[in-house]
């Protein structure tokens, strides 16, 4: 018997092991026809054009059915038989990589819904076979992307290994990634599930040095895939910065998927207060910050620092008064330090938060001729897309409005984005599934450094049919793209100034209509609750699909201590909050330096009050005795009896 086994899409080789773990390998990105050298899978294009679909890229409503066609060609000079079926995709726990998986493993994604008509398919040798399938969208189905794969799993063991006491048998897997996007509003969001710094300090700080890790656990919390680029760098006190890590690209995260990496941190400071920040960014407006704190402290060195003041508090004030009696002063007059609060920055005049929606030219498409009969071939050009991104271009019916059902995907083409912005592709006119009105549709495929874009060009296409269409509304939606509260540090506020910041708030219309006039209310708080109001802006006019940034002031009361919370709401349901601190270590030093200076002169002043008592008694017990008084003849002088 075989056990389960785990593959990625276009990898080398898969083994079924004999044991009950599972093996997985991570691929590349997919060429057009996905192969080992001895078969291939991929994507059947009849277009002949050289510019291939590298995979399988829909576009569907809920309850819809998208029809394609994969093709299996035999490389190797004898027959293969296929074990042939559809499986969901995931991020390998190793390093994140793209996997499937294996067709004893429960499918319930798009793997469930890919439809084949046999699962067994045998390939002669030298040869190609082309294999429809369809995609059968559920009506419950959730909006976003969904991802899995077409497998091709060769029947044969083609080797056996001895692995201790079981043997070993090695089976080969070939799969073509299948992209479906199912209609409805798209949230895409990342979290961080993890980051922390992990310490190994020297016991002698400043002579070796030592040594760190950043760990680093990101989860894709969208319904779209996400390539994210991670920017981290430590900051010390007053702002310092320590180390600036270069930007770290994270595999492709599929939606729920999560990815883990670390860092080395080699020499981190051993006496400073560190604060590490990390940013993640992806395509699509998201971002997600987050930090992390420390105090490195070297307690040897600390512990010599203590020893040290114990000496001079018990042996300074002795040899200060010797030196003294020994020079002949008469007093030392000790001078208090003077403490003096640095002022503060002063408020500006006028507090005002602006919000600024991102904009940008939208991609545009045009085709020539205008009117194209089956089999002729259009010439289409695009302007303003994002240099380095490939488009897939097919010729859809029902004006697209149900993505990838309503188009002609074996006659589809693709074209790289040039670095103007611009691309140019040929396409031979099919039939859509569906019927006239039609359009050319140009959209963005996966791994495309962009966003999701899609845009329709009208054609004709005399000789197809035509017919009525309906157009799907999605519900409006806003979501909190990144809330941080950002500034402060400066002298002021390290002495007791007003601690001064601000909130830095991005809100994103994953909806489908303009969100005008939407109340923002915003807060601070000592506590958990940011129950003291601030001045928020107006929120404007917020367009679909794009991203405003509000800036909001915060100003705390002077002298603050501690963590503080800032939060809110906005259109009264997308709540939001973050945190931040403010220490005046500055203010605390002072005071502890003069609190010190107090003690050192009182410690003084009772040596020396102490001293004049032993000298006073020292004098006194020198001088020498007086006459002795005769009473009896003072008596008898004064007439009196003696002892009258």
């Amino acid at each position: 018997m075989t056990f389960p086994r785990r593959f990625a899409a276009g990898a080398a080789a898969v083994m079924v092991l004999m044991t009950a773990a599972p093996a997985a390998a991570a691929a590349p990105d997919p060429a057009p026809a996905t192969g080992n050298g001895s078969w291939s899978v991929g994507p059947a294009n009849r277009s002949g054009a050289p510019s291939a679909r590298p995979h399988f890229a829909m576009e569907a409503p809920p309850g819809a059915t998208v029809k394609d066609t994969v093709r299996v060609a035999n490389l190797t000079d004898r027959p293969l038989v296929f074990q042939v079926y559809g499986a969901d995709a995931y991020n390998t726990p190793r390093d994140a990589g793209f996997a499937l998986r294996t067709a004893a493993e429960p499918r319930r994604d798009v793997g469930a819904w890919i439809r084949l008509p046999a699962d067994r398919l045998t390939v002669p040798a030298r040869t190609a076979r082309d294999v429809p399938f369809t995609v059968a969208v559920p009506p419950n189905a959730t909006p976003g992307e969904h991802i899995g794969g077409v497998v091709a799993l060769n029947t044969a063991i083609e080797s056996v290994q001895n692995a201790g006491n079981a043997r070993v048998g090695l089976r080969r897997a070939v799969g073509a990634r299948v992209y479906l996007r199912v209609a409805g509003p798209v949230s895409p969001g990342l979290r961080l599930e993890t980051f922390a710094v992990d310490r190994n300090a020297p016991l002698v700080p400043f002579v070796r040095k030592g040594d760190g890790t950043l760990r680093v656990a990101v989860v894709n919390t969208g319904n779209l895939r996400l390539a994210p680029v991670a920017k981290i760098r430590a900051t010390g006190l007053f702002g310092r910065v320590v180390k600036v890590w270069p930007d770290r690209r994270v595999p492709e995260l599929l939606p729920g998927q999560r990815a883990e990496f670390a860092l080395p941190w080699a020499g981190p400071p051993p006496l400073d207060a560190v604060t590490v920040r990390v940013e993640l960014t992806a395509p699509g407006g998201v971002e997600v910050r987050a930090k992390e704190r420390f105090v490195a402290v070297p307690w040897i060195a600390l512990l010599g620092a203590v020893v040290a003041v114990f000496v001079l508090w018990s042996v300074l004030p002795r040899l200060i008064r010797r030196w003294r009696e020994r020079a002949g002063l008469a007093a030392v007059v000790i001078v208090g330090a003077v403490l003096a609060l640095v002022p503060g920055r002063p408020a500006p005049a006028s507090a005002s938060a602006a919000a600024s929606v991102a904009a940008a030219e939208d991609p545009g498409v045009t085709s020539s001729p205008q009117e194209a009969p089956l089999g002729t071939l259009v010439r289409v050009r695009g302007s303003a897309w994002t240099p380095g991104a490939t488009v897939q271009i097919s010729l859809c019916g029902a004006n697209a409005v149900h993505g990838s059902a309503d188009c002609d995907t074996e006659h589809a083409v693709t074209a790289m984005v040039a670095p103007a912005g611009t691309f140019a592709a040929g396409l031979t006119a099919g039939a859509p599934p569906s019927p006239c009105p039609c359009v050319v549709r140009v959209t963005t495929l996966p791994g495309s450094p962009a966003a999701p874009a899609a845009v329709n060009a009208r054609i004709a296409v005399p000789g197809h049919r035509t017919g009525p269409i309906l157009k799907d509304i999605t519900p409006v939606r806003a979501d909190v793209v990144s809330a941080e509260v950002t500034g402060g540090g400066g002298w002021g506020e390290l002495f007791g100034g007003r601690p001064r910041r601000t909130l830095v708030l991005q809100i994103r219309n994953a909806g489908a209509e303009p969100i005008s006039g939407a109340p923002l209310v915003v807060g601070w708080g000592a506590g958990r609750e940011a129950d003291s109001p601030l001045d928020a802006p107006g929120t404007g006019t917020l367009p679909p699909g794009r991203t405003a940034t509000y800036r909001v002031p915060v100003e705390l009361p002077q002298a603050s201590f501690g963590q503080f919370v800032v939060g809110g709401r906005y259109a009264g349901a997308v709540p939001f909050s973050t945190s931040f601190s403010t220490y005046p270590w500055g203010l605390l030093a002072v005071n502890a330096v003069a609190l010190l200076l107090f003690v050192l002169g009182v410690r003084l002043s009772a040596g020396r009050w102490a001293a004049r008592r032993r000298r006073g008694g020292a004098r006194a017990a020198a001088l020498p005795a007086g006459p002795a008084v005769d009473l009896a003849a003072l008596d008898r002088f004064f007439g009196r009896e003696p002892g009258g």
